[in-house]
């Protein structure tokens, strides 16, 4: 049942006509008069509301007629109620006796059932002006762990006390260290999931002198895997912050730089050797490195020399400052990549691994050292957003392409390459110049494997969906679940693949769904997983891009959103508009069996397309070339 509590001071006929609108729908609770059943203390006021909050269990608002208790319920209960809502009637009347933030802070720690918890935020908050590296070391370690173990109410009040130490610092009761208020921060955009946070955070690096290029980076950095993972709610105001930050950043790494680098002119460049830079190389099921590997072994096929060097730039951890629970790039040992850097069992791709220990700074000077030893014709830079490749392309030209290859590459200095052709309102209101248009293709791995649906516990009696993804636990939502759930009232089964650690937390919210589901891990052979499925479904994402042209390969039509890798990859006559749309398209292609073979044959031709590597390679090799001759040095 959802409650609303009446926190009122004058209970007339308008707190009476706004509390009985939601009678039908909440169970009302009144308190009035309010300032007196405090005992005129607003110590009290919000003693009770966070007593409120631990005594039900239910969705839960505070409605008051106290401006002052709705403007500091805001500030610092927000994350505990679903609604705060302000009874505007002309109450006259106010609390004598003043918050003590101190107070409430004391009481807030009783609150908590975990004793440790208890103990460990009142030592934080005793060390909480000067900053000491091995405590916030071990501080952060349990928070994500208490975060990680907890139940979503315990992390919610946490989110309520960084709300409070923040404003204390505010009211000029607390002393905050700028690296602990930016762990406070950070705790809340990843707590409580709203850009005002975001925005805090990023201003709050912005407009500190201390932070330097490198540390910038390693924001930037932070938050495009955040983002793209879905766990931080961005606004517009957060995109400009993040790209004034890589802005600022190159534009210190360059003035640094600026004895150093040298353009290398074009008749000193060897005209068949290609560099390509990645940020990360992982190994043979790792998407991003198929990609690489693609293309470096499609320019082998040209005739072309290639270079390979892996900059370890995704998520480095270099210029580390405080963020909750950042993550760190995962960087392979470089001789445990020499079988995969063979071409029909000969070496014929020269690879070096940039140190990930090592500062940005060093490895742009190791490249350089590089990229003056191999004078290619022109650089090709390969991953999303990269500043060792910004800066090297004032040595060669560049060209950038990013692995979300449906979208423009993050670059301040290179020829941009987009894996598709602008749209038309891309045409009219872009910036176009400096943009080659292409076809992102697939190498796809060879079938090795032969499935049955009974190994995997997979109905033969049912329609089979698919759902493939490393990212399953950032990238499938309650929307596209809820589609799911109507598909299965009407014979379908879903096969999620590929890693998905909360998978077995859907029955909560989609019972029918958890019944008519099954998770089976992370498959080696997705082509020989599609021979036993019916139809690929995609969720609101990115990426995806190689699983669906793996699907299609085998016959197997696709449905998406217009958005992203997939529908890029797939093609239009795939897409849908939305997720009605795409449960009743779902259920076309189970009811109507020409409607299937006809889309099954499209399917293959599609993969036929985005297969051949070769030609499209070729054609973007020419095209970067007559880029770089005509209008660079």
């Amino acid at each position: 049942m959802k409650k609303i509590f009446g926190l009122v001071e004058k209970n007339d006929d308008a707190v009476n006509d706004f509390l009985m609108h939601y009678d039908a729908d909440f169970e009302i609770h009144v308190y009035s008069p309010l300032i007196e059943s405090c005992e005129d203390s607003l110590f009290y006021c919000l003693g009770n509301i966070v007593s409120l909050f631990w005594e039900e269990d239910d969705i839960c608002w505070i409605a008051t007629d106290v401006e002052e208790v709705y403007q500091l319920a805001n500030k610092l209960c927000a994350s505990l109620f679903q609604k705060i809502i302000y009874i505007d009637h002309n109450v006259d009347t106010a609390f004598s006796k003043r918050l003590d933030a101190n107070e409430l802070l004391l009481f807030d720690y009783k609150m908590i059932p975990d004793k440790n918890m208890q103990l460990l935020l009142q030592e934080f908050v005793s060390k909480i002006s000067l900053f000491d590296m091995e405590f916030y070391c071990r501080f952060e370690n349990d928070i994500k762990h208490f975060v990680k173990q907890s139940d979503k109410k315990s992390t919610t009040f946490l989110a309520h006390i960084c709300r409070l130490l923040l404003y204390m610092e505010k009211e000029g009761n607390r002393c905050i260290h700028v690296l602990y208020r930016l762990l406070l921060l950070s705790m809340l955009m990843k707590l409580e999931y709203l850009p005002e946070h975001t925005n805090a955070y990023l201003v709050e690096v912005l407009k500190n002198s201390d932070f330097n290029e490198a540390n910038y980076y390693f924001i930037w950095n932070q938050f495009k895997g955040l983002s793209f993972k879905n766990l931080l709610a961005v606004d517009e105001s957060s995109f400009e912050f993040l790209d004034y930050l890589y802005k600022q950043s190159y534009k210190r790494y360059k003035e640094r730089a600026k004895t150093v680098l040298e353009k290398i002119p074009s008749q000193k460049r060897h005209s068949d050797r290609v560099l390509i830079l990645t940020i990360q190389f992982l190994g043979r099921n790792h998407a991003p490195t198929k990609t690489v590997l693609e293309r470096c072994k499609t320019y082998a096929e040209m005739g072309k020399e290639v270079y390979l060097i892996n900059t370890t730039e995704q998520y480095t951890s270099q210029g580390y400052i405080p963020l909750f629970s950042a993550q760190v790039g995962t960087v392979a040992a470089e001789d445990e990549l020499a079988d995969i850097l063979s071409i029909d069992g000969e070496k014929k791709i020269w690879y070096k691994q940039l140190d990930s220990d090592i500062s940005i700074w060093e490895r742009f000077l190791l490249l350089v050292k590089y990229i003056k030893q191999i004078k290619p014709k022109y650089i090709l830079s390969i991953g999303t957003g990269s500043m060792l490749a910004d800066l090297c392309s004032n040595m060669v030209p560049c060209a950038s392409m990013s692995l979300v290859f449906s979208i423009l590459p993050k670059t301040e200095n290179c020829i941009k390459i987009l894996g598709r052709k602008l749209s038309q309102n891309e045409l009219e209101n872009g910036e176009t110049r400096d943009i080659i248009e292409s076809c992102f293709t697939f190498e796809l791995k060879p079938q090795k494997m032969k499935f049955i649906r009974q190994q995997y516990q997979i109905p033969e009696n049912k329609f089979i969906l698919v759902v493939v993804g490393i990212r399953l636990d950032f990238e499938i939502a309650s929307k596209f679940c809820d589609m799911l759930e109507k598909a299965c009232r009407n014979g379908c089964f879903v096969v999620f693949a590929g890693v998905y650690d909360t998978y077995h937390k859907i029955g909560e919210s989609n019972p029918l769904l958890a019944q008519n589901s099954t998770f089976i891990g992370y498959c080696n052979d997705i082509q020989a997983l599609m021979e036993i499925c019916d139809l690929y479904v995609n969720p609101e994402r990115f990426g995806g891009g190689f699983s669906v042209i793996e699907a299609f390969a085998k016959g197997v039509p696709g449905v998406y959103l217009k958005t992203g890798d997939v529908y890029t990859a797939g093609g239009e006559e795939f897409s849908v508009s939305n997720f009605d749309e795409m449960e009743q398209t779902i259920l076309r292609y189970k009811r109507d069996k020409n409607f299937y073979e006809m889309m099954s044959a499209k399917a293959k031709k599609r993969a036929k397309l985005m297969t051949s590597s070769l030609e499209a390679m070729k054609e973007l090799d020419r095209k970067i070339v007559e880029k770089v001759e005509k209008e660079f040095w």
